[in-house]
């Protein structure tokens, strides 16, 4: 990955970073079990709160299907992003 590229990442994550509503995992291991454990407490925590998630994964980055999986829809795709949402699931009577 160039060094432009890396930069150009960067700077679009800094310009939307909400460092409340953030939460970050890095692993050495993939395939564990652990993204997916994260992400259902995170999802927890939105439908309590009736929240929807939104995000975003470089274009051609594996966590692309791993959200899609996850129930995320894409909503629209930029020079380098595809966008996500995942809306609270729905209230339980």
């Amino acid at each position: 990955m160039s060094d432009a590229l890396i930069r150009s990442a960067r700077d679009r994550f800094l310009a939307t970073f909400e460092p409340a509503l953030c939460r970050f995992i890095i692993l050495p291991e993939q395939g564990k079990g652990i993204g997916a454990a994260v992400l259902r407490q995170i999802f927890a925590d939105a439908d309590s709160q009736r929240i929807s998630i939104r995000l975003d994964a470089l274009r051609g980055s594996e966590a692309n299907r791993f959200y899609q999986r996850h129930g995320f829809e894409q909503t629209h795709e930029a020079e380098w992003d595809i966008y996500y949402v995942r809306q609270p699931s729905p209230i339980e009577q």
